[in-house]
């Protein structure tokens, strides 16, 4: 893979669009989000929020223009490649997105497993760090089912967070939760930022 260009942008993208069978959902996208820090994007039903993190993390190639993801042009490199970039950035999907038939251990176990060749007391203590810092040390062994809302969402963020990634997204995190919940979350999401210095 090629060194990493020099910027002080996690993620940019030039000129970028990008759609669905020809019809163009995004045109002329420009965009450029510094380190450490948190951005958010807004905007009504069908605006294309879903479709730009659908490019940004490798999922759908632009029509045209480019993606520079942690320095790097993420549709010039190879498939190996941008699943080593991908893997500096961690996804908090919208549902949380737990395999229901895991516990909590076992589904924070997937992308350890996958990206570190980590001895499983490591792993284990890394899951165990990473849940502590979304209050959720005593739902180690709990599966998904078991949770309430805002437990899951939280349960996403750890696993978001679990190999330390350089860039978190988060798709609508508090989207179905009620006020105080969805306050909740925005509270530990500042916290994570601060503690542990990433870009959101």
């Amino acid at each position: 893979m090629d060194a990493a260009r020099e910027t002080s942008y996690v993620i940019e993208t030039r000129d970028l669009a990008a759609g669905y069978g020809g019809a163009l959902i995004l045109d002329g996208v420009n965009v450029a989000i510094e380190k450490n820090c948190i951005t958010c994007i807004i905007g009504g039903s069908g605006c294309g929020k879903s479709t730009f993190l659908r490019t940004i993390v490798g999922q759908l190639p632009p029509a045209r223009g480019s993606v520079t993801l942690l320095g790097h042009d993420l549709y010039a490199v190879t498939e190996d490649e941008r699943a080593e970039i991908l893997a500096r950035a961690g996804l908090m999907f919208q549902y949380g997105a737990l395999l229901g038939s895991l516990t909590l251990v076992e589904n924070l176990e997937i992308p350890l497993k996958a990206h570190t060749r980590l001895r499983p007391e490591v792993i284990l203590a890394m899951i165990e760090m990473k849940l502590g810092l979304v209050y959720l040390s005593h739902a180690l062994h709990r599966l998904p089912g078991e949770l309430s809302g805002g437990m899951r969402k939280r349960a996403g963020l750890a696993r978001a967070i679990v190999l330390d990634p350089d860039v978190v997204m988060c798709d609508e995190p508090t989207a179905g939760l009620d006020p105080i919940t969805a306050a909740e979350i925005d509270e530990l999401i500042l916290k994570l930022r601060r503690v542990l210095g990433m870009t959101v």
